[in-house]
Order: structure tokens, then C-alpha cells, then sequence
């Protein structure tokens, strides 16, 4: 069938529509990048927040609350308390841990009956805690130490020296990582020994936040605005984010990104882990953000000054 000249420039000027719109869907969700869907009020003053359990958990005014992800609501009517100064949170091992550093104490709360026990931890109070490798981690800043907590018999099994102002910790890929504010390294701390591995890493100034995934270790640096990536394999830093915004204080990896969140401009910013750069622009998540996680298709961040957990679409 023969197609007169009119047909051809209108089915050409169809068929260049169609593929900028189909070019634009492929490229949709890059160009919007992430956005808020739900700013949640929980209790005082948010500072941790971790999903997993059935839920997302954030600790506020010394009280431990649970979110339900498929309705954006708080389900504990009576919270349990975690004990005075309750700030860092984490999940695992069956349980909800949360340390309370003026009470020296790590609480570790079972998430159905939510009964509370308190474990005495050396030295000065713990001010963060993760958990894996068959044990809880608590940090304490002053002694520099990582304490290792039997998460069956509830006692401290042994005691490590870390670096110059530890501020936290996770763990992953075989081992246990602990950001030295104080020095500006990373610990490398075999879980099998409770040994230091090889010597600090170096990364950026003031590290104040880590997270291990995607193959690599992520320290979140709030004295020069960036976020260092270690190899997870070799201990050794193979790349540095600049520019993440401002006093960059927490990191979580998840959905396919590495996010980082800023508390000195109150943004979240994700990170390509491959390339190891920044993509698109930064969120406006809320005020006075203090932490970060992923989980249920989400990012969630805790806004202390807006006693709010803010849910991100990525």
C-alpha cells in the first residue's frame, strides 16, 4: 500500500510524540527522585528510628514507639521505657535494643509482650547500640569502648578499646564498625576475637554516622561534608562523596542508593553506590533530622524538632 506525503509527516510527527513520552516514563522517576509521602507524629523529640519486626520503631523521649507501615500510624498505646537519656536504637536478635546513656544502660525489649530488661554497661553511658554477628553492640564515648552483649543470657561478654570518640556503629560483611568521631577513622572489629583489625581507616573529618551494604562500609562525615566508602573486603577507602550537604550525621543504604542525611541543612541526598556520586538534588525531609533507615519500600527519617518520622518514596 502506497502512504501519501500528509500520512508520512503525520504518523512521523506520532511516532516522535510517542517516544518522547515513553522517554520521559523511562526517565520519570529520576528526574522527580524522592519524595515525602507521610510526616507521622510520634512522641517527643525522634532520635532513632529502625524498621524491621513487623514494623518501623523509633525511640522519643525515652520511650520506645512502633509504627505500622501499611497505615502510617503508631500502634503502642502504652510505650515501653527504655531509661533515662533512651537515644540510639537498633533491631535483631529477636528483640528491640536502645541505649540509655544517664542511665548506663542498654534496654533490650521484647517486641510482642514488650517487657524490658536493662543490661549495666561499663564505663560511661552507651550512646549507641547495632546489632549482628550473634551479639548486641553497644558504644560508649567515654572510655572509648565497644561492649559485646550475649543476646541470650543478657551479660556483657567482652569489652574492646576503640578510637578517640566513637559515635557509631553497625555491622556487616563479617564484621563490626565503629565511626571515631575524635580522630577521623573507622575500627575494623573482628566479632570471633573482639579484636581491632589492622590499623584505623582514614576517612573524612568528624565521622558521625555508618552503614554497612551494597559491598562496601559508608561513613557519613559531618565535619567536611561527605560521605567516605570503604571495601568492605580489603578495610581500605576506595572513594569519597563530596557535597552531600551540610553536616551530613547519618547514612543508611537501601532501595538501591546509599542516602545520606544532612542535619546541618535538614536534607536527605541519595548516592549512586556504584559510581559513588550524588544524584539529583536533596529533599527537605523536615527539622532538626537526626537519623535514618530504610525498610518496607521506604526511607524513614526521624525530625526531632518536628516530633515527627517523615516516610520517603524513593
Amino acid at each position: 500500500m502506497r502512504t501519501s506525503t500528509s500520512n508520512t509527516a503525520l504518523l512521523s510527527a506520532v511516532a516522535a510524540a510517542l517516544a518522547a513520552v515513553a522517554l520521559a516514563g523511562c526517565g520519570g522517576s529520576e528526574a522527580k527522585g524522592p519524595r515525602v509521602t507521610q510526616r507521622i507524629r510520634v512522641g517527643e523529640t525522634p532520635t532513632d528510628v529502625a524498621a524491621g519486626l513487623g514494623g518501623v520503631w523509633v525511640i522519643n523521649g525515652e520511650f520506645v514507639q512502633k509504627i505500622d507501615p501499611r497505615t502510617n500510624k503508631t500502634t503502642l498505646s502504652k510505650p515501653p521505657y527504655v531509661g533515662e537519656g533512651g537515644i540510639g536504637l537498633a533491631l535483631g536478635e529477636g528483640a528491640v535494643w536502645s541505649t540509655a546513656p544517664l542511665a548506663n544502660t542498654v534496654a533490650r525489649i521484647n517486641p510482642r509482650t514488650l517487657q524490658r530488661r536493662s543490661i549495666k554497661m561499663p564505663g560511661a553511658g552507651p550512646s549507641d547500640v547495632a546489632v549482628g554477628e550473634g551479639a548486641a553492640w553497644a558504644l560508649s564515648p567515654a572510655p572509648s569502648r565497644l561492649s559485646e552483649i550475649d543476646p541470650a543470657a543478657k551479660h556483657i561478654r567482652r569489652s574492646t578499646e576503640l578510637g578517640n570518640e566513637p559515635s557509631a556503629v553497625a555491622v556487616g560483611a563479617g564484621f563490626v564498625w565503629v565511626a571515631n568521631l575524635g580522630d577521623n577513622t573507622v575500627s575494623k572489629v573482628s566479632p570471633k576475637t573482639g579484636r581491632v583489625v589492622g590499623s584505623p581507616i582514614e576517612v573524612g573529618r568528624a565521622p558521625a554516622g555508618i552503614a554497612v551494604g551494597a559491598g562496601a562500609v559508608w561513613v557519613a562525615n559531618s565535619g567536611d561534608n561527605s560521605v567516605s566508602k570503604i571495601d568492605a573486603g580489603s578495610g581500605r577507602a576506595t572513594a569519597t562523596v563530596p557535597s552531600v550537604g551540610r553536616g551530613p550525621s547519618d547514612v543508611a543504604v537501601g532501595l538501591g542508593y546509599v542516602w545520606s542525611l544532612n542535619g546541618a541543612d535538614d536534607t536527605l541526598v541519595r548516592i549512586d553506590p556504584r559510581e559513588a556520586k550524588v544524584v539529583g538534588k536533596p529533599l527537605r525531609v523536615g527539622t532538626g533530622v537526626t537519623d535514618v533507615t530504610t525498610g518496607f519500600g521506604a526511607v524513614w527519617v526521624a525530625a526531632s524538632e518536628d516530633n515527627r518520622v517523615v516516610r520517603i518514596a524513593s
